[in-house]
């Protein structure tokens, strides 16, 4: 119970210093019994994710993700192949991403009618967008309008703000701020600070960019008003 607690607040970037302490209690625990737990692994592999600590966290989340296969515990599987797609996305190694997005494929189509196969179909949508394969922004379309249909805000502000950032750097800024702008008001339904800081920066940076300088202003007034206080993971606060 104290890893599975953990590990959720870690998954959703909440609480990171209880989650933390929860999941090194679990592990003590275990270690000392003979267990094993995946969910540590996995939890832990989060909190190093949300702390910047890339190598560690792939590790984690790769042993997690194959204690997992062995026990063939779809579900684990498919929560820490998920983390890894998007750890991998997050620094650049998108060749990297897509492999784990076969896996997740494979594995979410096992799952039944929750949301693990839509989500999956967007991360594979996202990276190859992020690949520029050809028809990538069909297919990523395609899954924007699938997370809004199945009320899943916290996967499209992620997925929004990745294709954000990318159409940002590629100087397509009048769709980086509107991609920005919805993954800004999809984080704000989860009260999530990070995507929130990660979605007002690229539409910051856009606005500026046009000459929207009112509208950058804004946004910097609301996103400093908004998260005065608040913890960032290590991605948001270099962001």
């Amino acid at each position: 119970m104290l890893a599975h607690t953990g590990s959720c607040l870690a998954e959703i970037g909440r609480e990171i210093p209880r989650a933390e302490a929860l999941l090194l209690e679990a592990q003590s625990m275990a270690d000392r019994l003979g267990l094993e737990a995946s969910d540590i692994l996995f939890g832990l592999g989060c909190v190093r994710r949300y702390q910047g600590e890339v190598e560690e966290a792939r590790s984690l989340l790769r042993q997690g993700w194959q204690m997992a296969q062995r026990l063939q515990d779809h579900w684990r599987e498919c929560t820490c192949l998920m983390n890894l797609v998007m750890l991998e996305l997050e620094v650049g190694q998108f060749a990297l991403a897509l492999d784990y997005c076969s896996e997740l494929i494979q594995v979410s189509a096992q799952m039944g009618e929750g949301s693990e196969a839509p989500h999956a179909a967007a991360l594979d949508a996202l990276t190859r967008y992020l690949l520029q394969e050809k028809n990538a922004a069909e297919s990523l379309e395609r899954s924007r309008q699938v997370l809004k249909r199945i009320d899943s805000p916290r996967m499209l502000a992620y997925i929004q703000t990745l294709a954000a950032a990318w159409d940002l750097q590629q100087g397509n800024l009048n769709q980086a701020i509107t991609r920005a702008e919805e993954a800004l008001e999809a984080a704000q339904e989860v009260d999530n600070p990070n995507e929130l800081t990660l979605a007002w920066v690229v539409a910051i940076q856009a606005n500026r960019q046009l000459g929207n300088l009112d509208r950058a202003k804004q946004h910097v007034v609301e996103l400093k008003t908004r998260l005065k206080g608040q913890p960032l993971s290590d991605r948001a606060q270099q962001s």
